[in-house]
């Protein structure tokens, strides 16, 4: 797979938010450019112009704000993440943490992964993901 380094408004993140089927994720443009604005040490990478995430780094965690892809089963999710894992073990974090809406039943990929949910806010679970329980 190939990896390239992109922002918020690139046309390829415009392109998969539309087409991933998350309501969520086509709000996920905006929030992007917000972070980035921010700041922050922010990640956002496309991957063959399927898949995208973006995270923020903090001093203990990587926040995952948004990881979408167009075609669902591919193995781009599980990339993406592996992705966010290693450049969290190359800053020396160990936990990240994200949203994942109850209604569209992604929280079962995370937890394949090792995540957890910690708590809901909204129509979403709030989850983290301890590295050292992480599951390629």
């Amino acid at each position: 797979m190939i990896a390239r380094t992109c922002m918020g408004d690139d046309p390829a993140i415009k392109r998969i938010c539309f087409n991933c089927g998350s309501d969520n994720v086509k709000d996920a443009q905006a929030y992007i450019r917000f972070v980035a604005f921010r700041q922050r040490d922010v990640l956002c990478e496309v991957l063959d112009e399927q898949a995208f995430y973006v995270c923020y780094f903090g001093k203990k965690h990587c926040r995952l704000v948004e990881l979408a892809c167009e075609n669902h089963g591919n193995g781009y999710g599980t990339v993406c993440l592996e992705r966010v894992a290693a450049a969290c073990k190359e800053r020396g974090i160990g936990k990240i943490t994200f949203r994942c809406s109850e209604s569209e039943g992604y929280a079962g990929f995370y937890i394949r992964h090792g995540a957890v949910i910690t708590g809901r806010k909204g129509g979403d679970y709030e989850m983290e993901l301890n590295l050292e329980d992480y599951i390629a």
